[in-house]
């Protein structure tokens, strides 16, 4: 009986201490978006580049896009490392669009797209955004003049 015991505690650590040292697979888990603006905005991302055309679902009401308010910023982890999100798409690219939070409201999201009232659109590679420290800014600053963004950078 003692050795059941004894074993069972054996493989029961064993178990334990396995599932603590995992820490899932390697890669950047965050992405901090800043918002140094006097307005909120909400930022989604997507992976069809070159294709930049706004969706055609409000980040107003969509639970895939993220609601930063003014001077502020938010730290965003969806659980899966950044890297993943370029293999998981097959893109060396990833868009990142920001809209004012009052325009996502009040316009209707046709007149939105229609009329592309984006406030920023940000194409980053995987190395734009290791050279950002994996950080987003708005407005831009003079560390992301040579990135590709729509409008284009303006100091």
């Amino acid at each position: 009986m003692k050795n059941a015991i004894l074993s069972f505690l054996v493989v029961g650590f064993i178990t334990l201490t396995a599932c603590f040292s995992c820490d899932g697979p390697k890669g950047h888990y965050e992405l901090n978006v800043v918002n140094n603006s006097t307005n909120d905005i909400y930022m989604y991302y997507g992976a069809n580049y070159p294709d930049t055309t706004i969706k055609e679902y409000n980040p107003a009401v969509s639970s895939s896009s993220y609601l930063i308010k003014n001077k502020s910023s938010n730290s965003i982890n969806n659980g899966d490392p950044i890297e993943f999100r370029f293999k998981e798409h097959r893109s060396d690219t990833i868009i990142f669009f920001l809209f004012d939070a009052t325009i996502a409201k009040t316009i209707p999201w046709d007149s939105v797209m229609k009329n592309y009232l984006v406030l920023q659109r940000f194409d980053l590679s995987l190395e734009g955004l290791v050279r950002l420290n994996w950080t987003i800014t708005y407005p831009p600053t003079d560390e992301m003049k040579n990135i590709d963004m729509f409008p284009p950078y303006k100091k």
